[in-house]
């Protein structure tokens, strides 16, 4: 990770892109932060052995854990 993130100034594409990832090799912090820019009506799928935050930035979400929800 760079010290300042200037890569995506004009917003992000398609999918989900890592800003940073729990297994840097350069300033590690341990914390994994990526957007993921979803079109209307796409889905996304992901199972994750670590704790998780979500932010909606835009549009609505339907979410299951665990087959709840």
């Amino acid at each position: 990770m760079t010290l300042h993130i200037t890569a995506h100034r004009d917003g992000f594409p398609p999918g989900l892109t890592w800003i940073t990832t729990p297994w840097e090799a350069e300033d590690n912090t341990g914390i994994g932060l990526g957007v993921l820019h979803l079109g209307p009506g796409e889905t996304w799928s992901a199972h994750s052995e670590r704790e998780t935050a979500w932010l909606l930035m835009a549009g609505q979400v339907e979410v299951s854990a665990d087959g709840i929800g």
